[in-house]
């Protein structure tokens, strides 16, 4: 199993408790997108946005979200399978589910997928 894994910026507005990790794992029935270490990078900021503006809200906010992210032909698909704060859930969601970043991960005719593991908090 081949594993990627970003420790993203700390989010130096939201104190401490403000950053997000992310990994990946690959699934045993999809390919991991030949893509997949050039887009990481891109959830980066959406998903720091995302908890610094939820944090606004509720300082105290932190936890997992696992998700599935599958598709072809720039067509992604995205289940969250860890129950989750519906906040951080969203962020996640929204941000894999982008028209952008789904074309760049899965743009191509097979069939592909990631496990991605979003960590916030710490």
């Amino acid at each position: 199993m081949r594993t990627f894994c970003w420790l993203l910026v700390c989010l130096g507005a939201c104190g401490s408790g403000g950053s997000v990790s992310i990994t990946t794992e690959a699934l045993t029935e999809h390919p991991l997108p030949g893509t997949l270490a050039s887009v990481l990078p891109q959830l980066q900021r959406p998903i720091e946005t995302c908890y610094q503006d939820a944090l606004t809200l509720d300082g105290e906010l932190a936890g997992s979200v696992k998700a599935l992210a599958s598709g072809s032909h720039g067509v992604i698909k995205v289940e969250i399978i860890q129950p989750a704060n519906p906040v951080l859930g969203g962020c996640v969601e929204r941000i894999l589910s982008g028209q952008r970043l789904a074309r760049e991960l899965v743009d191509g005719d097979v069939l592909v997928g990631v496990t991605i593991i979003t960590t916030f908090g710490g």
